[in-house]
């Protein structure tokens, strides 16, 4: 978890993050990256929530989402 004031670099953080997994041959299938404060996602409900992410799961892979 990452938690911080508005602008001190959490979103850079996390895209650091997402270099190093690509770096360590993780697929991008395997990373989810979702921004909940994105238009796209304005109106998930958490049963929306749900059917996304289970529609990406890749079954026998660890997956990672990011938040």
């Amino acid at each position: 978890m990452v938690t911080g004031i508005r602008g001190c670099g959490k979103s850079g953080l996390l895209r650091l993050m997402i270099s190093h997994l690509m770096r360590q041959r993780i697929l991008p299938e395997q990373i989810m990256e979702m921004n909940l404060e994105s238009f796209a996602f304005r109106n998930m409900t958490a049963a929306d929530f749900y059917a996304y992410v289970r529609d990406r799961i890749l079954p026998e892979r660890r997956m990672y989402l990011i938040l």
